[in-house]
């Protein structure tokens, strides 16, 4: 049975993460596209409220819009491209400096479950992220506190090699 490091370890576990958290965000974003919403149903015509001068000029000198506000453009609509997440970020040591990303991914839709999605799976990587990084410092903290350990036992033995060596040499 092989055994890894701490560290490969860690980095196994992180590459494998990332790959659940790519495919679940890309399952889920295109399940989405699947749905019916309130943008697929084909809108009729409803003519804008008219208003009387009178409220337009009030409207006007009071700095309010002219218009009835809807809310237009909450969320673009649409097809969409969602930006994959960094895929070269979990490395045990120096970063590359080219950064690259998971693929991204085309939707069909817009919709704020979309948005959601994305929103969530990014804030799961960053949130991983942080705790994979302060897995590694604590690994490295016990890899040091073991080595100071280790060398310190090495020492003693070593002592009390001298020491026996010494108690035979004078009886000698």
């Amino acid at each position: 049975m092989f055994v890894c490091s701490p560290q490969a370890c860690t980095l196994e576990q992180s590459k494998a993460f990332l790959d659940r958290l790519v495919r679940v965000s890309e399952l889920q974003l295109l399940q989405y596209d699947a749905l019916m919403v309130i943008d697929d149903v084909e809108k009729g015509r409803v003519e804008p409220t008219r208003y009387p001068t009178s409220e337009l000029i009030r409207r006007k000198n009071a700095g309010e819009p002219l218009e009835d506000e809807e809310d237009k453009d909450a969320l673009p609509r649409g097809k969409a491209n969602w930006i994959g997440v960094p895929s070269n970020q979990f490395v045990v040591e120096g970063r590359p400096s080219k950064l690259q990303v998971t693929p991204t991914i085309p939707t069909r839709k817009t919709t704020l479950a979309h948005s959601a999605t994305v929103k969530a799976r990014d804030k799961a990587y960053l949130d991983y992220k942080e705790q994979f990084e302060n897995m590694l410092q604590q690994i490295e903290k016990e890899k040091e506190r073991l080595l100071i350990s280790e060398q310190r036992w090495e020492e003693s033995w070593e002592k009390s090699v001298e020491k026996v060596k010494d108690l035979y040499q004078k009886e000698g």
